[in-house]
């Protein structure tokens, strides 16, 4: 199409999350779905991750910990970024030399690193608790977007070989204090779709009510991949809409992979 989305697998997809979310435990199933907009090949990251050409690999790493190192000895942005840009720049040096060793080793391409800055889920390395070291009182509140923008800002011109998103994830149910921040309502769906635009690979992991219609999910689908194809940059969605569940209840995925927080209201 003109606009570049597919309108039938929009919808298709619309339905997919929806009816995964019913067949599924808890609605579990969809943490291994998702749907993406303007992501090629060679992106480490699951589930949007696939392959097309040559043999080739890429790297993706959980390092939000370094943001909580940079940003813990800072005493503004600017300081902040500085910060940042250096430790990245060192430790993501490390893994390239490593991985340009096994790429001449193996004779197999090296597509780059996706410097993102994926969390894991200890509460000393949330994102969201790195963002509130430098003076934004709680994530999302004023200042979010600001912090967001530069942290991709030194993502995407690091003098490193960068591949994939190479931005700011915020896979609320993957990260302690984003999932903490999600329950106290200091931010919405709108406003992580404000985020990836400077920054982010969309909508990650975000839990939903259970009786959200296969409509409403296309158009928050629309709304992300409009985004994707306007800034020409990749985004995907985790939608995660938890059975029985009402906005504003908390998920019980019961998953080693997630931290459960409370639904979104998308009315």
């Amino acid at each position: 199409m003109e606009s570049g989305i597919n309108s039938d697998n929009l919808r298709a997809s619309a339905k997919a999350i929806r009816q995964i979310s019913e067949i599924t435990e808890n609605g579990g199933g969809n943490f291994r779905f998702c749907a993406w907009c303007n992501c090629k090949p060679g992106i480490p990251f699951f589930p949007a991750a696939y392959h097309e050409g040559e043999t080739s690999f890429s790297v993706g790493l959980e390092c939000s910990d370094l943001a909580t190192a940079a940003f813990s000895n800072s005493k503004n942005l600017l300081e902040a970024e500085q910060n940042l840009r250096s430790i990245v720049e060192t430790e993501l040096r490390k893994i390239q030399d490593v991985a340009q060793q096994v790429s001449i080793e193996f004779n197999v391409r090296f597509r780059g690193i996706d410097a993102s800055l994926a969390p894991s889920l200890d509460e000393d390395e949330s994102l969201a608790f790195a963002y509130e070291k430098l003076g934004v009182s709680k994530f999302g509140q004023p200042g979010t977007l600001a912090v967001s923008a530069m942290i991709t800002g030194v993502l995407k011109n690091l003098s490193i070989k960068t591949c994939g998103y190479s931005g700011l994830m915020l896979p609320v149910c993957e990260d302690f204090g984003l999932a903490q921040r999600a329950s106290e309502g200091t931010y919405s769906l709108t406003d992580l779709l404000l985020y990836s635009a400077v920054c982010g690979c969309g909508l990650d992991v975000v839990p939903l009510p259970g009786d959200i219609a296969a409509e409403k999910i296309e158009a928050i689908l629309l709304d992300m991949a409009r985004l994707a194809i306007t800034l020409d940059k990749p985004l995907s969605a985790r939608l995660l809409p938890a059975p029985g569940k009402k906005a504003g209840d908390m998920t019980t995925f019961d998953s080693p992979y997630l931290v459960d927080c409370s639904t979104f209201d998308v009315t």
